[in-house]
């Protein structure tokens, strides 16, 4: 249908695509949401706030078949960095690995499996790094201050929660009293350098 798109759709569906990783596909199923947005608005112009809107759908979709097929202690690492969040180990530059290693180590326990070495841990949050769903960076805190990783989600910490406890391993632990729990180690982990 002519003039179904409003000028500048195609060349903003193809700008995105470029930006990540150049795949024609991944434009064409932009515009193809952005449509189906449009659609279901009652609309009767695709405009570029349906390609923002249809790009928001498309990256979730992403994150969920992405984390659904993760390994369980990825998933842990990953509720690990969701929980430190939550109980306000966040600061400005991201969660200390240090602390999130610390979460871990008490999901894993509460799940019933082993946690693995510090390093073995690193090694999780970088493979999640390679799948964009993590990003790390390190900080020194100046001279006899030391340095730390501090790590971040790729994305809203509800989501990457909410598709970790779609999993069956996941579906029976009590979440909020962990995290009511692992409040109370808070204060010594803030004072704790990792």
């Amino acid at each position: 249908m002519e003039g179904a798109l409003d000028e500048g759709v195609i060349e903003y569906c193809a700008a995105i695509a470029a930006q990540s990783d150049g795949d024609a596909r991944k434009a064409i199923a932009l515009l193809k949401t952005a449509v189906q947005t449009a659609e279901n608005e009652g609309s009767d112009k695709v405009t570029i706030e349906h390609v923002k809107k249809a790009l928001e759908v498309y990256e979730k979709d992403i994150v969920r078949q992405t984390i659904t097929t993760l390994p369980l202690h990825h998933k842990a690492v990953i509720l690990s960095i969701v929980l430190c969040i939550e109980a306000g180990l966040y600061k400005k530059a991201g969660v200390r690995s240090g602390h999130a290693y610390i979460a871990y180590k008490n999901i894993c326990h509460v799940l019933g499996i082993e946690p693995h070495t510090q390093r073995r841990f690193r090694d999780f949050l970088n493979e999640l790094e390679e799948l964009e769903l993590v990003h790390s960076q390190h900080l020194s805190y100046g001279r006899g201050k030391g340095r730390a990783k501090v790590v971040w989600l790729e994305g809203n910490p509800s989501l990457f929660k909410e598709v970790i406890f779609e999993s069956e391993r996941f579906s029976e632990f009590d979440y909020q009293a962990f995290v009511k729990e692992f409040r109370k180690l808070v204060s010594s982990l803030q004072d704790a350098s990792f």
